[in-house]
């Protein structure tokens, strides 16, 4: 959560530990030796107290002597500076400098394969006179064989141009078609009825167990989903960080000349050279995107689309729910993920494109993780079927729940800190069996990623200026050298509620 180095000691391991396999033989998590100088040692015997601002400011005084951590929580829609005054303060210690390594080169790193503004920046098409819902007569099983063609996105930024691409149907089974692109590179007969495996045994039959299931027929008639394979999907291999992508335009009945009217998915022909938890988590991804849409969008006539922070939080968990995801140890996942944790204040749950480099994948998957963690993933379908979207329908679905969505936020920021210590046993505070540290090992050569949890920032000043963004949250450790008693004054301005919790080891 910060760009600064964080508190609590303990060493993490991953969900997958002493030479397990993970799905598709991949290389997993490994356990995290204690670092030096970790973050403070938290005990059973450790304390939280929760907080929240009922005027302009939020007062803590702390033990003599001992050693605290601030979690402040912005509950607001709009940017909120925050002043927080501690006297007196004299820190009683230094983090050691934690060096990760260069980043990557995101050319020659494929990196987060979710990247594409399909994902970040989807919504409904243009709202078009008259537009009603229809279904046509179901129509006959394609042949193998048979083309067809597809408007498919190049997903090029810098000219956002479709190309009408013909692709000849090679698989079809019991959910959906299989198309590739005339002009792919050979894919062998074993990938292909691999990516049907995958799609049959796993990806299709556990998400919808959990999410719902798509609307049989679909918009064109069809009981089959449509899943195309294109090198236009990553713009013949120049847009390296697009893996595939889902659009609504396809699956609105208009008169929209490059709609494909049709439930498809689209995945780059270089599927099979990437790691299998990538691409066939991508697929997974791109289907909660498809299935979130069919659910909620076209159930309500098209009035409205799930916001983007929900939403891209719901893929990243149908990773998981399908066998992928962090918890087999998805590398790109965690390269997200170690920015989330060393600079939590830069980031805001809610304003997607706000936070750095224009999405947070691993924030969105923790929170909705967090949340089935707390209530059991019967709540994923309840979030499908509300008649809200963002904030506004979490929010009524917990509720229903006794709580509130400011409350959730909260002890789901204190669970972000302090999960897998001791301190969270007993307490709702921690998630099941999910770690958040550990060596997230590249199959590609690339720059291992080291999770060392979330960072809190270590004063050094008797004061410190910070802006939290939109349900955003900052992490602070003071310290005092002498047992003396010291206070922490946190204001925000215009007397906006704050949300935090003190711990002390």
């Amino acid at each position: 959560m910060f760009t600064n180095r964080f508190a609590v000691s303990f060493a993490l391991v991953g969900a997958c530990l002493g030479g397990c396999s993970t799905p598709n033989g991949a290389v997993g998590v490994q356990p995290l030796s204690v670092p030096e100088k970790p973050r403070p040692a938290l005990s059973e015997s450790s304390s939280i107290t929760l907080l929240e601002s009922r005027g302009p400011a939020l007062d803590v005084t702390t033990p003599v002597g001992q050693e605290l951590t601030l979690v402040a929580s912005s509950a607001q829609s709009g940017g909120q500076a925050l002043r927080f005054s501690v006297l007196p303060l004299t820190p009683a210690f230094r983090l050691a400098g934690i060096s990760l390594g260069p980043e990557v080169d995101p050319v020659a790193d494929f990196a987060m394969p979710y990247t594409s503004r399909f994902t970040a920046e989807r919504g409904l098409v243009p709202s078009i006179p008259g537009f009603t819902r229809f279904l046509k007569q179901t129509t006959p099983p394609r042949e193998l064989g048979s083309t067809e063609t597809f408007w498919i996105n190049t997903g090029d930024p810098r000219t956002g141009g479709d190309r009408e691409q013909t692709c000849a149907l090679r698989r079809v089974s019991d959910h959906a078609y299989f198309y590739l692109d005339l002009e792919a590179k050979a894919i062998s007969e074993e990938n292909l009825d691999k990516l049907v495996r995958e799609w049959e045994e796993r990806i299709y039959p556990r998400l919808t167990a959990v999410f719902g299931s798509e609307p049989r027929p679909g918009v064109d008639g069809e009981s089959r989903i449509f899943i195309v394979l294109s090198p236009a999907v990553d713009n013949w291999g120049k847009e390296k960080g697009l893996m595939g992508y889902f659009w609504s335009r396809d699956a609105v009945p208009s008169t929209l000349s490059r709609s494909n009217q049709k439930e498809v998915l689209f995945m780059t022909d270089q599927l099979f050279d990437r790691p299998e938890l990538t691409s066939f988590g991508t697929l997974a991804h791109e289907f909660q995107h498809l299935l979130n849409f069919s659910r909620k969008s076209a159930r309500l006539g098209y009035r409205l689309a799930e916001e983007t922070w929900l939403d891209e939080g719901l893929s990243m968990y149908a990773m998981e729910v399908a066998g992928y995801g962090l918890p087999a140890g998805d590398y790109h996942i965690a390269k997200d993920l170690r920015v989330f944790q060393e600079d939590s204040s830069s980031f805001s749950l809610t304003s997607w494109a706000e936070n750095p480099n224009g999405f947070a994948y691993g924030q969105s998957y923790l929170f909705v993780r967090y949340l089935v963690d707390r209530y059991g993933p019967e709540i994923i379908a309840e979030i499908l079927n509300d008649n809200r979207a963002g904030v506004s329908c979490v929010g009524a679905v917990l509720a229903k729940r006794g709580t509130s969505f400011s409350e959730h936020f909260r002890a789901w920021s204190i669970a972000n800190f302090i999960s897998d210590t001791p301190l969270a046993q007993n307490t709702p505070y921690k998630y099941t069996n999910l770690s958040l540290t550990g060596v997230f090992k590249s199959s590609t050569g690339a720059e291992d990623i080291v999770l060392r949890g979330f960072q809190t920032r270590p004063t050094k000043d008797s004061e410190v200026n910070l802006t939290l963004k939109p349900w955003g949250t900052a992490y602070l450790t003071f310290g005092a050298e002498r047992a003396i008693p010291w206070r922490v004054k946190v204001t925000g301005e215009n007397s906006v509620p704050l949300l935090g919790a003190t711990i002390v080891p």
